[in-house]
C-alpha cells in the first residue's frame, strides 16, 4: 500500500490540503517575463549597416507596438463595457425587485451609482492611455510569458465568489496567448493536478476557471477539519471575538447536514472563549492540528474493525469478497484512510482480494468519479455501476458486503447519508445482505431525536439539468440533459432507518445501530 504508507507520514495530504484552500477568494499576483531577442544573421553585417538596420526595426517595433496596443485597448475597452453593462443591469433589476425594502433599495441604489461611475472612468482612462508604448491590464504587461494566480484564503471572500471569478475570467479574456499559466491559494498549494506552468490552451483555461469556481470542501469529516481552520483564518483576518463568532456562525450554517462542520466549531469555540489576543491564534493552531490528527487515527480505526468484517467473509467464501459503496467515503473526503473505503484498504493490504461496486452516485457522481480513482490509486479492483443496478446485483448473489459512510447519525441509529443510501439498505435487507455504516464518533448527534428534524441540503437542479464531462478534443463540457420546462428536485440527503442497518463500525469497535448499542461505546 505504496499510497497509504506515503500519506501516513503526512498530517496533512495533498488532496486535503488542495480542498482547504477552496472555500474562499482571491488575490492576483503576476510573474511576468518580458520577450527578448536579436537576430543572429545582423552579426555578418557592417557597423554601419548594423545601426542602420537597429534603427529602421526600432522604428518598425514602435510603429507595430503602437498598432497592437491601440488595438488591445479596444478589446480590453469592448469586454470591460460588456462586463460593467452586466453589472449595471443585475444590480437595477435588483433595484426593481427589492423597492419595497427602503434599506436595500438605498444600498443597492449606491451600488448602481458607484458602477456606472466606474464604468464612466474606466472608459475615460482607456482613451487616454490609447497611445502608451507598453499596455497593462489588471498590472498585467500584455507581452508577458507567463501568469500566477494566487488566491486569497480568508473567509469573507466567500461572499463575492462569483464576482471574484468573474474578474479571473475577464483577466484571462483580455490576456493574449503566454506560454504557461499556474494557480495557487496563498499558502502555495497548487489548485491544479501540477505546481508546473502549464501550457495555454482552451482546455487549460476553462480548467482553471472551474478549479476557481467549484472550490469546495465535501466529506463530513474533512468538512469539519476544514471548518476548524477556518477559525484559524478568521481569527488571522481578525483577532476579535464578535468577528470569531460571526465567522463560526456563517461556517456552521455553510452545510447544515454534517454535523461534523458543527461539532469542529463548537470544539474550537470552546477552546478558544476567553483566551487571551495574543495567545489565541497558538491555541487555534493547535487544536486545529489535533482535530485532524484525531481524524487520522479515527478512520485507521474504523479500518481495523471493519477488516474483521471482511475477513470473516473470505474465510467462509475463499473468494474475491465483492463490497458496494455508495459516494465517496475515502480519504478524499477525510484527511486519511476515509471512513467506508478504510476496512477495503486495509483489507487488501493484508492481502485479501476485494472487488468494489462503486455507485455513480448521481447527480455529482462522486462515486465514479471520486471513489473509483481512490480505489485504482490503491491498486484495487472496482466496477462503475449506475445507482439503481445495485438492486439486480444482490438478488443475484454479486454482493457480499455494504459499506457507507454517514454525515450525521442519530442517537438512535438513525444514518444520514448520500441520497440513494436508504434504497440501497431496503434491497440488502431484502436479500439478506449485511449492511454497515462507517462513522467516526464526530459524526454522532447526541441532540436530534428524530430524524424528520435533520436539515437536509436542496441544492442547485442545475447538477441535476446539466452534466459536465470531457469531449472528444479533449475539453471540459457540460450539457442539458432534460427538457427546459422540467422542474427539479436536488435533495442531497436521505436517511436510513436504524433497523436496515446491520452494524455501525466506529473508531471504539462494532455496534448495533441503536441508542443502547452507541452508549455501549461512547458514555
Amino acid at each position: 500500500m505504496k499510497k497509504i504508507n506515503r500519506r501516513n507520514s503526512e498530517v496533512f495530504s495533498l488532496s486535503f490540503l488542495d480542498i482547504i484552500s477552496c472555500g474562499f477568494g482571491a488575490i492576483v499576483i503576476l510573474l511576468l517575463v518580458a520577450k527578448t531577442g536579436v537576430s543572429d544573421n545582423l552579426l555578418s553585417k557592417t557597423k554601419d549597416d548594423v545601426i542602420a538596420y537597429v534603427e529602421q526595426q526600432e522604428i518598425l517595433e514602435k510603429s507595430k507596438q503602437k498598432k497592437e496596443n491601440i488595438a488591445n485597448q479596444l478589446n480590453i475597452l469592448s469586454i470591460q463595457k460588456n462586463r460593467l453593462n452586466k453589472s449595471i443591469k443585475e444590480i437595477s433589476s435588483k433595484i426593481e425587485q427589492q423597492k419595497g425594502s427602503n434599506e436595500e433599495f438605498e444600498k443597492l441604489t449606491v451600488s448602481l451609482k458607484k458602477e456606472k461611475e466606474f464604468s464612466k472612468r474606466a472608459l475615460e482612462n482607456t482613451s487616454d492611455k490609447n497611445d502608451e508604448e507598453e499596455q497593462e491590464v489588471g498590472g498585467i504587461v500584455v507581452d508577458s510569458e507567463y501568469i500566477v494566480f494566487v488566491l486569497d484564503t480568508s473567509g469573507s471572500m466567500g461572499a463575492i465568489w462569483d464576482r471574484v471569478v468573474d474578474y479571473i475570467r475577464y483577466l484571462i479574456e483580455i490576456h493574449p496567448q503566454v506560454e504557461g499559466f499556474k494557480a495557487m491559494n496563498d499558502q502555495g498549494v497548487p489548485l491544479m493536478a501540477s505546481n508546473e506552468y502549464l501550457a495555454d490552451t482552451k482546455t487549460f483555461r476553462k480548467g482553471l476557471i472551474n478549479a476557481i469556481k467549484n472550490m469546495e470542501v465535501r466529506g463530513a469529516p474533512l468538512i469539519g477539519a476544514t471548518a476548524a481552520y477556518g477559525l484559524v483564518l478568521a481569527i488571522i483576518e481578525n483577532n476579535d471575538q464578535s468577528f470569531l463568532k460571526r465567522s463560526a456562525e456563517d461556517l456552521i450554517n455553510s452545510r447544515p447536514t454534517a454535523i461534523n462542520l458543527k461539532w469542529a466549531v463548537d470544539r474550537m469555540m470552546k477552546k478558544l472563549s476567553g483566551v487571551n489576543s495574543d495567545k489565541i491564534l497558538q491555541i487555534a493552531l493547535k487544536e486545529a492540528k489535533e482535530i485532524c490528527e484525531e481524524d487520522i487515527k479515527f478512520c485507521e480505526n474504523i479500518g481495523l474493525n471493519g477488516l474483521k468484517l471482511i475477513e470473516e467473509i473470505y474465510n467462509k467464501k475463499k473468494d474475491t469478497v465483492n463490497i458496494l459503496t455508495h459516494c465517496n467515503a475515502g480519504w478524499l473526503a477525510t484527511i486519511n484512510w476515509g471512513t467506508a473505503t478504510s476496512p477495503i484498504y486495509h483489507a487488501h493490504k493484508k492481502g485479501i482480494p476485494v472487488h468494489v461496486w462503486a455507485d455513480e452516485t448521481r447527480p455529482r457522481n462522486q462515486g465514479a468519479n471520486l471513489t473509483s480513482f481512490e480505489l485504482n490509486e490503491e491498486g484495487i479492483k472496482n466496477t462503475i455501476i449506475a445507482d439503481n443496478t445495485g438492486g439486480i446485483l444482490m438478488q443475484r448473489g454479486e454482493v457480499d458486503l455494504c459499506i457507507v459512510g454517514t454525515d450525521r447519525t442519530l442517537a438512535n441509529g438513525d444514518v444520514c447519508n448520500k441520497v440513494g443510501t436508504y434504497l440501497k439498505a431496503l434491497a440488502a435487507h431484502d436479500n439478506k445482505i449485511p449492511f454497515y455504516v462507517a462513522l467516526p464518533s464526530s459524526t454522532i448527534d447526541w441532540n436530534i431525536k428524530d430524524h424528520k428534524d435533520i436539515p437536509i441540503e436542496e441544492r442547485n437542479s442545475e447538477e441535476l439539468s446539466h452534466i459536465e464531462g470531457i469531449d472528444e478534443k479533449g475539453n471540459i463540457t457540460k450539457v442539458q440533459i432534460y427538457p427546459k420546462k422540467s422542474k427539479a428536485m436536488n435533495l442531497a440527503f436521505d436517511v436510513t432507518p436504524a433497523k436496515y442497518v446491520t452494524g455501525l463500525i466506529t473508531e471504539k469497535g462494532i455496534c448495533e445501530a441503536s441508542e443502547k448499542g452507541l452508549k455501549e461505546l461512547f458514555k
